[in-house]
């Protein structure tokens, strides 16, 4: 096991601490970037795939009866581009 010294900085607050990333940083927004430049050693390991989906039948119908929603809550980046995505084709 190898140890870590947590000795901070001004420079570098987040020295000597490790993070575990488990998304893909895209280049615009790299949390691992910005954990990086605080002195952080990061380890990124994608966890997740996003795939097309089979079918966009229930969005679709779901749409039609677009005045009938209040509210529609998006719990991802990818949710929102893919939904955008299909209102706009």
């Amino acid at each position: 096991m190898t140890s870590v010294s947590y000795q901070h900085s001004e420079k570098f607050p987040l020295a000597g601490l490790r993070f575990l990333v488990t998304r893909q940083d895209s280049t615009e927004s790299s949390l691992s970037g910005m954990l990086e430049s605080q002195g952080a050693s990061v380890l990124t390991a994608k966890m997740t795939q996003i795939i097309p989906t089979e079918s966009w039948e229930l969005f679709d119908e779901t749409v039609q009866q677009i005045s009938n929603i209040d509210w529609v809550v998006f719990t991802s980046r990818n949710g929102v581009t893919h939904c955008l995505s299909r209102l706009n084709d």
